[in-house]
């Protein structure tokens, strides 16, 4: 399994929502910016947005650490659930 600490889940948080369309920082901080960020965007195209930043992390994951290859097509059926 996989741990991915808080700000790194803040980033990809922040990274769908640049990809949403929002000016925002990837600084993985869940500060007050992000959070209006969060309240104003489009929930539908976020949790796409949102599915395809984690199904990404997954894949640098694999790409940089072989030893876990076994684990991708897991993880990709988990980002796209």
């Amino acid at each position: 399994m996989v741990t991915i600490r808080s700000s790194w889940a803040h980033k990809l948080v922040q990274q769908a929502l640049k990809s949403t369309g929002q000016n925002i920082a990837e600084n993985g901080v869940l500060g007050p910016i992000t959070l209006t960020a969060l309240n104003k965007a489009d929930l539908k195209d976020l949790r796409a947005a949102l599915k395809s930043e984690a199904a990404e992390y997954y894949r640098t994951l694999d790409a940089t650490q072989p030893r876990r290859a076994k684990f991708l097509k897991r993880w990709l059926k988990r980002a796209y659930a």
